[in-house]
This record gives structure tokens, sequence and C-alpha cells, in this order.
């Protein structure tokens, strides 16, 4: 064999080797993804957070909004396949969009709410300078949060 039919099986080869590892390598669910945020999350704290009764407060503050996060983020696709439904029905009266539509903005008003009154809470737990030092990892979970919550998985 000529050296140029040696490197093209060989490269052949590593892709195929190369595509099966990948193919192997399970990607997380959105809500493992949440739990990995939250429990990193939960680590920084553990540095961060000297005194202790502080720290075990703000780290049930945090199991609290990952929580509210996981329930926040259940009902997403229903509530599109609701909208679907509607949409395809080309009968469905303008109030039935209405009323769904109602529904769902209180649902995020709610929603919205509930997690600034978590966030407060949890602000309220730490100093400032804590609060700064957990900054990273706070985006981190709540980009995790967000990406979950809107059914951007």
């Amino acid at each position: 064999m000529s050296k140029v039919k040696v490197l093209l099986v060989m490269g052949m080869l590593a892709a195929q080797v190369l595509s099966q590892g990948c193919s192997q390598s399970k990607e997380p669910t959105p809500v493992e993804s949440i739990s990995d945020a939250f429990a990193e999350l939960a680590l920084v704290f553990q540095q961060e957070v000297d005194d202790p009764a502080r720290q075990n407060l703000a780290l049930e503050q945090i199991k609290t909004i990952e929580d509210f996060v996981i329930a926040a983020g259940t009902g997403v696709e229903d509530r599109r396949a609701s909208l679907r439904a509607l949409n395809l029905n080309y009968n469905a009266p303008r109030q039935a969009f209405d009323d769904l539509l109602v529904r769902e903005l209180a649902l995020q008003e709610a929603r919205q709410t509930k997690a600034i009154e978590l966030v407060r809470r949890l602000r309220g737990t730490l100093t400032t300078s804590e609060w700064q030092a957990t900054a990273d990892a706070r985006n981190t979970a709540i980009v995790s949060s967000l990406a979950y919550t809107r059914g951007l998985r």
C-alpha cells in the first residue's frame, strides 16, 4: 500500500474511533445541568461564607431556589403543545388564545415574584463581599435556570 492509502485508512479509522467515543458520552438532562450548577454554587457558598449559621441558611435557600427552578420548568412543553394545538385549530375562537395567554402571563408573573423573593432572601443572608465572591457561580446557575424554565434546553 502506498503511504497515501495508509494515511487515508488510518484517518478513517481515527474518525470512526472518535465518533464512537463521542457517541457514547451522555449529555446531561436539563435537570441534571441545573442540579450540577446549584451543586457548584453550594460548594462556592461553603468556601466563601465563614459563619456556619449563615452558611447553613444560605445552603437551605440555594436548595429552595433549585427546587423552585425545577418545578418552574415542568410543564413548559405541555403548555407549548397546548398553544401549538390551539394554533393548528383554524376554528379556535380568539377567546381561547386570549385565555391561554392570560394564564401563561399570570403564571410567569407569579414565578417572577417568587424568584425575586427567593433571591432577596438569599442576598439578605450574605455580606457584600460574600455576594460578590459568589457572583460567577450564581450567574452559571441563573443561565442554566433560565434556559430550562424558558424551554431552551
